[in-house]
């Protein structure tokens, strides 16, 4: 059995791996996940679709996104499923997973991203307010002679909530199919950086400032994995 796992957009050649026209390859497409949500109108910036050519793809987590996957999870390559689990753990060396969203008070408050390729960042006053993971599409194709192109999506950024008389509330920007999306600013407050290319989704992070506020941890990208 052959595979190639795409964690960053780029060609399938057929020839590179002696596969030939008439021959079907199996599919697995994960969307990039949505950055965390930090509080009300600060979302996460939405994931990336991924696919397979016209072949197959898988829409990026968004706040209109269904949930394709239990909590915030994501796939995970070793079991070949979906994970529900938190905390950003490493499987066989691929560190893949939305960053960790984190309420900035006297007593700051972490809230763990998920697990997996397309999992949501954490939110970042409660898990309710995680990004939504991107999809996760099965599926086959029959090659021709021609290179496949191969689009991977980025996480999206998390999203600020800053406090302030009035509040300020700034939306993480969404991925692209190049790299993952940036996290709202403000205050010295910021949301994570969106994952891509196995590197996972960054955390919410506070480096000056009096201010307190919410913000959510990056989602992390997806994968295109192709098997025979």
């Amino acid at each position: 059995m052959g595979m190639v796992i795409f964690t960053k957009s780029g060609t399938f050649k057929p020839s590179d791996y002696s596969l030939r026209a008439g021959d079907t390859v199996n599919l697995v497409i994960v969307g990039g996940g949505q950055g965390g949500t930090a509080y009300d109108s600060s979302a996460g910036g939405n994931g990336a679709t991924s696919s397979f050519g016209s072949f197959l793809t898988a829409a990026g987590g968004s706040s209109s996104s269904e949930i394709y996957s239990p909590g915030n999870g994501g796939f995970i390559l070793p079991a070949y499923g979906i994970s529900d689990s938190r905390g950003n753990e490493e499987f066989n060396g691929m560190f893949a997973g939305g960053g960790n969203g984190t309420t900035f008070s006297d007593t700051d408050s972490v809230i763990y991203g998920g697990n997996g390729y397309g999992a949501g960042g954490g939110g970042g006053s409660s898990s309710i307010n995680d990004g939504k993971p991107g999809e996760i599409k099965f599926g086959s194709a029959i090659l021709t002679d021609s290179s496949v192109a191969v689009s991977v999506g980025g996480g999206g950024g998390g999203g600020v909530h800053v406090y302030r008389s009035s509040g300020i509330d700034i939306a993480g920007t969404a991925g692209t199919t190049s790299n993952g999306g940036t996290g709202g600013y403000s205050d010295g407050i910021g949301g994570g950086m969106g994952g891509y290319n196995n590197k996972k989704g960054s955390d919410a992070y506070k480096i000056s400032g009096s201010y307190s506020g919410y913000a959510g941890g990056g989602g992390a990208g997806g994968c295109v994995i192709v098997f025979w």
